[in-house]
């Protein structure tokens, strides 16, 4: 390659990048400390109370659930509007209770640790109600949030049981997600991306390559479905506390269509505790 084309290449490319990162993704704008541009160091990070960081810990447990469902059964099996209701005290412990025809989901969440110098970490189980989507269970909920300690970073894991209509089997899924908060003129912002992963078979070739084909080998989880989240969270300060949380699924590997899940909650959100009520809805669109 000549220098000339070398350095035209160059120019289209940084052209190109330079343009595909000024675009946000359609149908999800951001919001405008990201539109301007990232604020630098922890200028605009909010701090998070302890009832938010339990909320949204249970809330996005709520969530994986949902979309775990989604990826097993279909987007249109859960479209519609269904019912959320969430509850921290002060410590942050609570649960949330999603209704679904036929199905009620019940996730608790406590608070497992606290540091002052590094941040919380809330632990989130299933309750006695463990249904969604017309009776398929949820099994072995286990979720994880963790925040830093100024509140701005939310890291999610969860891994649970979900049922396959398919085959009548419940596999082993997995759930990722890590969101920013901003504090933007007395409102939360938050971007965040998550990834869904299926577990895979017992790895019985790795058995038998190991001479040992009696034993069991855990398999892996293999990426199957990635989500892109924004959220609105307006707190009560002489109005009503408001919790919006919309996510756009980027990418499916049993068929990649447009789907979204909106959440829409209302209610308290003070030091004392956050009890907030309203819908989660499931559309075959994007948002």
């Amino acid at each position: 390659m000549n220098v000339k084309l070398k350095v035209l290449t160059a120019a289209v490319l940084a052209g190109f990048m330079g343009s595909a990162a000024a675009q946000p993704i359609p149908g999800t704008p951001p919001p405008p400390v990201i539109a301007g541009g990232v604020v630098p160091g922890t200028a605009g990070a909010p701090k998070l109370s302890a009832p938010e960081e339990g909320a949204y810990t249970v809330i996005e447990s709520v969530l994986e659930a949902v979309e775990a469902s989604i990826y097993a059964n279909s987007c249109k099996a859960l479209a519609g509007t269904h019912l959320l209701s969430v509850y921290t005290d002060s410590k942050g412990e609570g649960s949330a209770e999603l209704i679904t025809p036929g199905s009620s989901l019940e996730l608790d969440v406590d608070l497992d640790d606290s540091n002052k110098l590094l941040g919380t970490h809330y632990d989130v189980d299933a309750g006695y109600n463990t249904s969604i989507a017309g009776g398929k269970e949820i099994r072995d909920f286990d979720g994880d949030g963790f925040f830093d300690a100024k509140g701005g970073i939310m890291v999610h894991e969860g891994e649970f049981r979900v049922n396959f209509p398919a085959t009548n089997n419940n596999v082993s899924v997995q759930s990722r997600v890590i969101k920013d908060f901003r504090w933007v003129k007395g409102v939360f912002y938050d971007y965040g991306l998550q990834s869904l992963a299926k577990k895979g078979p017992l790895d019985m070739e790795r058995a038998a390559y190991m001479k040992k084909p009696g034993q069991r080998y855990d398999s892996v989880f293999y990426p199957q479905a990635k989500y892109w989240q924004t959220s609105k969270h307006i707190k009560s300060n002489g109005v009503e506390g408001v919790t919006l949380i919309n996510k756009q699924r980027l990418y499916n590997a049993n068929g990649n269509t447009p789907c979204s899940i909106v959440v829409n909650i209302h209610g308290d959100d003070t030091y004392d505790g956050f009890d907030q009520s309203g819908t989660l809805t499931v559309k075959t669109a994007a948002p």
